[in-house]
């Protein structure tokens, strides 16, 4: 959990599985690659950054400690981007694409066009293509009637969710007069990220994470994890007033309920069945009739077949 303010960036660690509810501050020089992106080769750690004029340029790092400024221009920026690259966040795909979603354009009129942008790279990161301009399907053009700051995450069913936050009007810090009802929304994508629709099982919303929660006036810059069981777990910058006029940022959390995955593809509880034998080395059989998935460690999924029983 990393932070950012006046004062500098801190960093902080939770180890308490399976919920992650206690950090520890910790030295931010000892994690030196903390915010780089793993890429599908399972080994080089990546952080993109937007380079000279309309180019997108990286840092890259082999033995998770070490990085060096790489000479390739990644991605090249659309020009409805406006020369603009702002908060982004990269995902690997089911098939080992990886998918980069940020922030273009950038302005903050009525004519903007301020809201979430999708690119991908089918060569492990080395270069990306523009594929959309409005990835969220915005509520409205405008620099404060659309979806901002993304964050994704594979999650074990390989669906992809993001979360994005809607200002609902000006900027932060406001008075403590003002009406600003910031929200955070919830997508999910079970084409590997070309297409996102709002996640509707969220108490029959699709906003997981409101101003008068907590006495928080505004929600920004939300993060994701996938817990060890399948929730997911919501972090954000929130702006919470104490007194009658001073106002503060703390960083608060939002856990879902229940795993969420896809509830159109969710399968009964009661489905145990036996593997055997176990282990083996080129054959097995189960006892009862199962589709079989094969994904490994970067959520590639190498097999998807119906196995029938013995």
């Amino acid at each position: 959990l990393w932070t950012g303010g006046s004062s500098g960036t801190g960093l902080a660690i939770a180890t308490d599985q399976p919920d992650f509810n206690n950090f520890t501050k910790v030295n931010i020089d000892s994690f030196p690659l903390y915010n780089y992106a793993l890429l599908p080769d399972g080994v080089t750690r990546r952080r993109y950054f937007k380079g000279l004029v309309d180019t997108i340029s990286s840092e890259s790092s082999t033995d998770n400690w070490n990085s060096s400024l790489d000479t390739a221009v990644r991605y090249i920026l659309d020009p409805s981007d406006n020369s603009t690259f702002g908060v982004s966040s990269t995902v690997i795909d089911t098939t080992g694409d990886m998918h980069l979603y940020y922030m273009g354009d950038m302005g903050f009129s009525s004519s903007a066009m301020n809201n979430i942008r999708h690119a991908v790279s089918t060569d492990g990161g080395d270069s990306f293509t523009f594929q959309d301009n409005n990835i969220c399907g915005d509520l409205g053009w405008g620099g404060f009637t659309t979806y901002v700051d993304p964050d994704v995450v594979l999650m074990s069913n390989g669906d992809i969710r993001l979360y994005a936050m809607n200002p609902h009007g000006f900027q932060t810090p406001p008075s403590v007069f003002d009406t600003i009802s910031h929200t955070i929304h919830c997508f999910y994508s079970s084409d590997n990220g070309y297409t996102f629709s709002l996640d509707q099982t969220l108490s029959g919303s699709d906003t997981i994470a409101q101003c008068s929660d907590f006495n928080v006036h505004s929600v920004h810059d939300p993060k994701v994890v996938e817990l060890p069981d399948g929730r997911l777990k919501v972090f954000i910058n929130g702006l919470s007033f104490v007194g009658d006029s001073t106002y503060q940022f703390d960083i608060y959390s939002f856990t879902s309920l229940i795993p969420l995955t896809n509830l159109s593809e969710s399968e009964p509880q009661d489905n145990a069945f036996t593997i055997y034998p176990n282990p083996a080395t080129e054959t097995f059989a189960v006892s009862e009739n199962v589709t079989l998935r094969i994904i490994d460690l970067l959520g590639r999924e190498h097999l998807n077949k119906k196995v029938s029983a013995n």
